[in-house]
């Protein structure tokens, strides 16, 4: 066996890589444990995480994003007299694929109980091609006007569905902190090489 076996997380530090394993083990509710995913347990897999395709096996996704408004994020705030948010969609998934500070909605001033941050009628937020959604991520960031982080949910990718979302926020010790949420319009697809469409 080459490589790493096992593992240890800092418990004590909620950061990225804490937030990604809860998000794994919300998948069968904190309980047991989470299969790795059939390509990494192939023995005679050939991974390549820079290359073109990850796995033979593996089929990569894109994902589009419309995030159109908050509800109640007035919750996520002591002091509420003044309530300017905007949201920020990172990804994370493969070294090469990972997308972060790039797309953010427009700012909404002085609104914490339904801010509009957009339309359907806007461009979405697109993930052109997930090598491996099985172990990517998006993170959907509530931020104020100060650029500092007030609500977050982290959302494994396979297991997004095409529609319209409600995504309850969580705070900054991970838990949930509804009724705060975002409202979004998500599209999940197979990618297809720009050769291949229309065709």
């Amino acid at each position: 066996m080459v490589g790493i076996q096992m593992m240890a997380l800092n418990f004590q530090n909620i950061g990225l890589e804490m937030l990604m394993n809860t998000t794994l083990f919300d998948e069968n509710g904190q309980c047991g444990y989470v299969l790795k995913p059939q390509a990494l347990r192939d023995p005679a897999a050939n991974i390549n995480i820079f290359g073109e395709t990850f796995h033979t096996m593996v089929l990569a996704n894109r994902v589009e994003i419309r995030v159109i408004s908050g509800q109640l994020i007035s919750t996520l705030f002591v002091n509420k007299t003044s309530i300017t948010t905007y949201v920020q969609v990172d990804f994370y998934g493969l070294p090469l694929e990972q997308m972060k500070d790039r797309y953010k909605t427009k700012t909404v001033a002085n609104n914490g109980i339904n801010p509009i941050y957009g339309s359907v009628k806007e461009p979405p937020f697109v993930f052109e091609k997930i090598r491996f959604p099985e172990r990517s991520f998006l993170h959907i960031r509530l931020m104020t006007d100060r650029h500092e982080q007030v609500g977050h949910r982290l959302l494994p990718i396979h297991l997004l569905t095409n529609g319209y979302r409600h995504i309850i926020l969580r705070n900054s010790l991970n838990k949930l902190a509804g009724p705060a949420s975002i409202f979004v319009q998500i599209k999940v697809t197979y990618y297809t090489q720009a050769s291949h469409k229309g065709t």
